[in-house]
C-alpha cells in the first residue's frame, strides 16, 4: 500500500469510527434516564427524568424548596407528570407551598391510602387545580416508556402506628439498572418489605429515614446497594446519619454519597450502568 493510499485508509477508518460513536451516543441520549437527589437539608426530594417528562418524589421543606427549583432548572425544566408525596411530614411535603408558574406540572399528586389529602391541599397556595391518585404496594406508575416504576410499600391492608411506617417505597428499573426509594420507613417495615420482595437487590438506594439508626441489617443485605445516598443536613440535631448505619453500609462495600457534602446528586442511566456526574 502506498503512503497516499495508507493515509486515505486511515482517514476512512477514523470517519467510520466517529460515525459509529455518534450514532451510538444519540441512541443512548434518546433513551437515557436521569435520577437526581436534591440537596434539601434535613429533608428529601428526588426527580426522575426521561426526555422532557419527569416524576418528583417529595419536595423537601418550604424553606429549602428553592434548591428543588434550582435542580429542576438544571434538568431542563421538564414537564412533571406526577408529584409523589411519600407521607405528610413537612420535610417531605412542605415544598408544595413553593410551587409556582415556573414549574410545568400536571397538578396530579400520588398519595398512599393513609394520607390526609386535606392537609396537603392547605399547603398548596398556587392557583390551579390539583388532584390525588392513590397508590399502594404492587401497583405500577406508568410514566416513561422503558422505566419500570413499582410501588413496594405501603400495603393497603396494614395498620400503621405512625407516618414513617406507612411512607412510600418505590423500585425503579431502567434496563439492567435499578434504584430503590425508601422514604422514612423503619426497621419493622423494612423486614415486612423483604418478606414479600426477596429479589430486592438494587444499584442505588436512598438510605431510609436520612440514615437513621432504626434500620434492619437484613434489609440492607437483601438490597446490597452499590451506591447508598443519604439526604440530610450537616450537623443536624437528629444525629443523622448514625454511625451504626454507616458501618452497616461500609460492611456491604457500598459507595456512600451525602447531599450535605455533594449537594445535588445526579445519576445517569444508559440501560447498562449508572454514572454519577
Amino acid at each position: 500500500m502506498t503512503v497516499k493510499h495508507h493515509f486515505f485508509f486511515k482517514i476512512t477508518v477514523c470517519i467510520a469510527v466517529i460515525c459509529f460513536f455518534n450514532c451510538h451516543t444519540t441512541d443512548l441520549n434518546e433513551s437515557e434516564f436521569i435520577f437526581a437527589v436534591a440537596d434539601v437539608g434535613q429533608g428529601l426530594s428526588q426527580i426522575g427524568v426521561q426526555n422532557d417528562t419527569a416524576v418528583v418524589w417529595d419536595l423537601g421543606t418550604l424553606e429549602m424548596f428553592g434548591n428543588v427549583k434550582t435542580l429542576y432548572r438544571k434538568l431542563g425544566s421538564p414537564y412533571i407528570k406526577y408529584i409523589v408525596i411519600s407521607h405528610g411530614d413537612l420535610d417531605h411535603c412542605g415544598g408544595l407551598g413553593g410551587i409556582d408558574t415556573e414549574i410545568r406540572w400536571s397538578g396530579r399528586i400520588i398519595v398512599s391510602p393513609f394520607e390526609d389529602t386535606s392537609s396537603l391541599r392547605k399547603l398548596y397556595h398556587s392557583p390551579g387545580f390539583i388532584s390525588f391518585d392513590v397508590l399502594s404496594a404492587g401497583k405500577q406508575l406508568q410514566v416513561f416508556g422503558d422505566v419500570n416504576i413499582k410501588c413496594l410499600w405501603p400495603d393497603s391492608t396494614a395498620n400503621f402506628a405512625d407516618r414513617n411506617a406507612s411512607s412510600f417505597v418505590f423500585s425503579l428499573k431502567h434496563g439492567r439498572n435499578s434504584c430503590l426509594i425508601t422514604s422514612d420507613i423503619d426497621s419493622i417495615t423494612q423486614r415486612k418489605i423483604i418478606t414479600g420482595n426477596r429479589s430486592i437487590k438494587t444499584d442505588l438506594m436512598i438510605v431510609p429515614h436520612h440514615g437513621s439508626s432504626d434500620f434492619s441489617m437484613l434489609f440492607f443485605q437483601y438490597v446490597n446497594p452499590e451506591h447508598a445516598i443519604i439526604s440530610c443536613a450537616r450537623n443536624n440535631s437528629f444525629g443523622h446519619p448514625s454511625q451504626e448505619t454507616l458501618k452497616a453500609l461500609i460492611a456491604l462495600n457500598a459507595k456512600i454519597s451525602y447531599t450535605f457534602q455533594g449537594g445535588n446528586l445526579f445519576f445517569r442511566s444508559n440501560n447498562y450502568y449508572w454514572v454519577l456526574y
